[in-house]
């Protein structure tokens, strides 16, 4: 239905950035990853039928014009709109695209290196530090789909156990962490939709040697 829908759905009053589906297009981003995560589970299960893959390639090809033409550069949503481009060139088998995705300036290995400082956090603070992180490890687990391991490369693995390590280290006592700009006040750490990174985080860097003893005696 999305498929069939998809190109009726007007691209206008984008408050931030061009969407068919939503006001912005990092939610776009958001929505296209798992949209695409469940044509692969259907495919590889032997239940997308050829009718639906052409319509899940169509929407695929629309969205990554716009999430393309709309690059963020080092805003914690271009986490979001590179990992969706990957998504694309994974399940496209699209090199070129693929190699976008990883390797520019607002890129995966980019926004791992410089997005996240020397001591792990988001530059832009706190209150973007995790959903900057949810972003770029949704990312990590599309390029290793692509065969690309980018925890093979020790300052890229060690950057990424800073920026896990970076939340434990700047909570609050009562495990929340710090309300700026428009983090919302009191949110836990402990919640599922945030315990979720340190498990995707740790799953990343068993592939690298990391010592990761002391995050996992903080979980």
């Amino acid at each position: 239905e999305y498929g069939a829908n998809y190109f009726s759905y007007p691209n206008r009053d984008n408050v931030l950035g061009p969407s068919r589906l939503f006001f912005s297009t990092y939610l776009e981003s958001v929505w296209l990853l798992e949209y695409l995560a469940a044509a692969v589970l259907l495919r590889s299960a032997g239940e997308l039928d050829d009718e639906t893959a052409a319509l899940v390639s169509a929407v695929a090809d629309e969205a990554a014009n716009l999430i393309g033409d709309f690059d963020e550069g080092f805003s914690n949503r271009q986490t979001w709109h590179a990992a969706a481009l990957l998504a694309i060139a994974v399940c496209f088998e699209d090199e070129e695209l693929a190699a976008r995705a990883l390797e520019s300036e607002t890129g995966r290995a980019a926004h791992l290196l410089n997005g996240f400082g020397a001591d792990g956090m988001w530059y832009e603070g706190e209150n973007y530090h995790l959903f900057a992180l949810q972003g770029l490890l949704a990312g990590l687990a599309w390029s290793r789909a692509a065969g690309v391991q980018l925890m093979a490369d020790p300052e890229l693995a060690a950057r990424l156990h800073a920026a896990l390590r970076a939340p434990c280290v700047s909570a609050l006592p009562d495990r929340t962490f710090p309300a700026r700009k428009d983090s919302r006040f009191g949110m836990s750490l402990a919640q599922p939709m945030y315990l979720e990174i340190w498990e995707l985080g740790l799953a990343a860097l068993a592939e690298s040697g990391e010592d990761t003893t002391e995050l996992a005696d903080w979980l």
